[in-house]
């Protein structure tokens, strides 16, 4: 068996199959539909918010868990270092991350404007761009 598939429970793989079974049998049929109709059902959109709020919580919920246990990716290993290597220090480290996320920003901007000029013109809804993209 994959290591991947190894970390989820049966609990895991019974949501997700419920959650396929759910798409198949609500959303999927009536997409074609819901795209003609430039309308989605308003309870899809709640149920959508819903999810993605309770994804949140448990994401954030577990994230604060490791780091007040230490545990999993945050626990506190120390390394020790070659010799004649350095570590960066705190300045250093802020500058580069700032830079980077400056980066980061500028190219998020173009994609999001290149999406918008590509999917206009062939036609793509905001919805397909949102779910798909």
């Amino acid at each position: 068996m994959d290591a991947r598939w190894e970390l989820f429970t049966e609990d895991h793989v019974a949501f997700r199959d419920s959650v396929r079974q759910f798409i198949q049998k609500e959303i999927a049929p009536n997409v074609e539909e819901w795209e003609r109709a430039h309308d989605f059902p308003g309870g899809l959109e709640t149920a959508g918010l819903a999810v993605a709020l309770v994804l949140v919580v448990v994401y954030s919920a577990g994230l604060a868990r490791s780091l007040l246990r230490r545990s999993g990716r945050f626990a506190v290993e120390p390394e020790e270092l070659p010799p004649g290597s350095s570590v960066w220090s705190v300045r250093t480290s802020v500058l580069l991350l700032a830079t980077a996320s400056v980066l980061v920003g500028l190219m998020s901007d173009i994609l999001v404007h290149s999406i918008e000029g590509a999917s206009k013109s062939i036609g793509l809804s905001p919805f397909f761009i949102g779910v798909f993209v």
